[in-house]
């Protein structure tokens, strides 16, 4: 074996690690610790806010799993990516995922998480 071969394969598991460790770092990051924050500012109750919530689109993926952009107070989100299990809106979520609207203001609580170099905005409950 030459120089080369052993510098490209070398190259090769370098590039594998680095791979792997950014994409678990990222999972971590995004389900586990930005979650556990969430359901931590959600304790406090002057870390809800009020906001209306629109629909922006909606759209099937290329497997038929309708999606819907939302719009909150100017940010466009997902709507499945705001949906944190034991907030009160994920046991509203399918039925309200089936009768949103365009052009409609749906009034929300939600939490903003700013952690670990990352925003995400989470829907706390809908207010009816």
């Amino acid at each position: 074996m030459g120089i080369a071969e052993y510098s490209k394969r070398h190259y090769v598991q370098i590039s594998l690690i680095i791979i792997f460790s950014s994409f678990t770092i990222h999972t971590l990051r995004e389900h586990f610790f930005l979650i556990n924050k969430a359901k931590e500012l959600s304790k406090n109750h002057q870390n809800i806010y009020l906001g209306c919530l629109y629909l922006e689109k909606a759209f099937s993926t290329k497997h038929g799993i309708e999606r819907h952009e939302v719009n909150i107070n100017g940010e466009k989100l997902l709507l499945q990516n705001m949906n944190i299990h034991g907030f009160p809106f994920h046991y509203k979520y399918f039925v309200f995922q089936q009768k949103i609207k365009h052009k409609t203001c749906y009034k929300v609580r939600y939490i903003q998480v700013n952690y670990l170099l990352a925003n995400r905005t989470y829907i706390y409950d809908l207010v009816e």
